[in-house]
Order: C-alpha cells, then structure tokens, then sequence
C-alpha cells in the first residue's frame, strides 16, 4: 500500500536523508500505518514510530508505540531526526508549541526536524473533523508564519522550506520545513 502523500515523501524524504549520517537515530512521529516509516528505513536510516492512535500502528503492521507528540517516551537528546509529517494537524492549535518543546528536548544538537501540513488558506483558526480507523480527530491547517514562531523559543531554527500542491488533489497547499536545533542563520551546516 503506498502512501497519498507520496510525491511529496519522494522530495522531503530525499532532502532529510542528505542532512542525516547513515544509520542516524530518527523517530517517525504520527507514523499512522507506517508509510513514511518504511521509506525512512530503507534510506538506512534506524526509525522508532510513534502514533497517538495505536490502531493505526496496528493496521501497518511494523509495531511501533503510542505517544503524544507533546509528551515523547524518548530520552533527552537521543535523536538525530524527527520525521513529522501531517502529525502537527492533530493537536489543538494552542497546544502546538508543547510539540516543539519536545521536539527541541529530544533532539541532540544540530539534529534535524522535519515537519509537512497542510498549509491554511485563511487567517482564520481552519478546523474541520474527520473519522476514519474509528477515531475521529480534528484537523488544524496552519500558516507558514504560525509554525516558524513555534520553533524561535526552542533552539530550533528554519534550514529550508518546500511548497507542493496538494497530494489529495484539492486546492491546499502542502508545505515542508526543515529545522536544525542549536543553528543559526549564519552557521547552518549539514551533518
């Protein structure tokens, strides 16, 4: 089964490799049934996969373990990547910086973040539900502005951002940003 998001994985997933080592730490958090999980592992990477909703884990079949992204079961500086891709989305709009600070927590330092949404297209907070792998969840689009202020207080600074059109052939935008921890604008350099 291949991922709707594929097209985008393909330029995201490449571009993450190259700023990580071979076999780095890195954790997949939102794995849902692992899509993302499987590519990063055949990159060589090593990927601990993390969803809040366990049957999602259950459905992909790859094991994996239950966590909030605002609460991460990993150790302090353990990670040399964070592979975040449409998780962001789930969780309360005023809760989101709770993720960066977790993000900024385990990651070591000049580690890499990645983290794909969907990108609003108002100013306005956009909510909408959905139920699927029985359990209904809100969905929150953010705004490029939105999700770059969440890293300024965490030691994470923008690297690189992507812009595609959207993989589920609507008219959203889907936006990728890439994040190093401890870097500045003037010292960004790859692994």
């Amino acid at each position: 089964m291949q991922s709707p998001l594929y097209g985008v994985l393909t330029s995201s997933t490449w571009k993450f490799v190259s700023y990580l080592k071979p076999h780095s730490i890195v954790a997949d958090i939102g794995c849902g049934p692992g899509y993302d999980t499987t590519i990063l592992r055949s990159h060589g990477l090593y990927v601990y996969n993390f969803d809040y909703n366990f049957e999602m884990i259950r459905v992909g079949g790859l094991g994996g373990c239950q966590a909030d992204l605002r609460h991460l079961p990993i150790g302090t500086s353990k990670l040399d990547g964070i592979w975040c891709q449409a998780t962001l989305t789930h969780i309360p709009r005023e809760q989101a910086h709770l993720a960066f600070m977790e993000f900024s927590r385990v990651l070591k330092s000049s580690g890499i973040l990645y983290v794909g949404f969907g990108l609003s297209s108002v100013k306005s907070t956009e909510e909408i539900y959905v139920e699927d792998y029985r359990l209904p969840r809100k969905i929150v689009y953010y705004s490029i502005d939105e999700v770059q202020n969440l890293s300024k207080n965490v030691e994470l600074t923008l690297e690189t951002l992507e812009i595609f059109p959207s993989p589920f052939g609507s008219d959203r935008k889907w936006v990728g940003m890439f994040f190093r921890k401890g870097a500045n604008n003037e010292e960004m350099e790859r692994a």
